[in-house]
């Protein structure tokens, strides 16, 4: 098998763990190559349009096939560790991995904002997942709730409601610059701003746990920092940072 890896050049995780491969001797350097250098049209005439958007897809250049995902990374595994790959094809690993990976591979535009693209011959932006954004929501605000009742002791109004505020406010921006779609957007403004929240409050741990209190404020500012890239990113109004600033002010 001569294999050619494509990965997804505006995902910073796709592009790390694809490089990774090859000090590892897993993979040659010239085996791996980006969506956007990908010009060959025999090989783009091969690959499933929906389905690599959302598994990165390895590419057999010497036969037919072409595998995707979790299955294209533990073909890369086995070129070392064979053993080891065909143990998680056999047992209830496999099935974890292609959930955890569908999670992350729906979920990475949020995680990893990307600027507005240009048209490119293999977009590999992943499509909308009502399940998967739902998860991840739930998994931010669940977290970021959790480290907030640890420092202050409780959740009361005067975090839910201007949390409550900031949400309900994105929900009229994207009322007012969307005609279409209003779920799915509102719903990416809601995990951008999990992530936001997330990244900062990071840093408010790492303050409270060796009590250096300024970098309570590095924190703030880091999730003022996140959001305003977000919004960029969703093209959003900028004065979505003030019911966010005021999330942070009253907490």
């Amino acid at each position: 098998m001569k294999p050619l890896l494509i990965y997804d050049a505006s995902c910073p995780a796709c592009e790390a763990y694809t490089k990774g491969f090859v000090p590892l001797g897993w993979l040659p350097a010239e085996a791996r190559q980006s969506n956007q250098t990908c010009h060959d049209q025999r090989i783009i005439a091969r690959l499933a349009p929906n389905r690599m958007r959302h598994e990165l897809p390895l590419v057999d250049l010497e036969g037919p096939e072409v595998r995707y995902g979790v299955d294209a990374m533990l073909t890369v595994i086995s070129f070392r560790f064979p053993g080891f790959a065909k143990f998680i094809q056999r047992t209830f690993l496999y099935g974890w991995a292609k959930k955890l990976y569908a999670f992350v591979s729906y979920n990475r535009r949020v995680v990893f904002p990307t600027e507005p693209e240009r048209w490119q011959l293999l977009d590999f932006a992943p499509r909308f997942h009502t399940g998967y954004r739902l998860v991840l929501i739930t998994f931010l605000f669940g977290l970021v709730g959790l480290i907030h009742w640890l420092a202050v002791g409780k959740l009361g109004l005067t975090t839910l409601l201007p949390l409550v505020g900031v949400l309900l406010a994105g929900g009229i921006a994207i009322y007012q610059a969307a005609t279409t779609d209003r779920l799915p957007h509102w719903l990416d403004y809601v995990g951008h701003v999990g992530v936001s929240l997330f990244a900062g409050a990071v840093f408010n741990v790492i303050g409270i746990s060796t009590g250096l209190p300024f970098l309570s404020l590095v924190g703030d500012a880091v999730m003022v920092w996140q959001l305003i890239i977000r919004l960029r990113v969703m093209l959003l109004p900028y004065w979505l940072v003030m019911p966010f600033m005021l999330l942070i002010l009253l907490n």
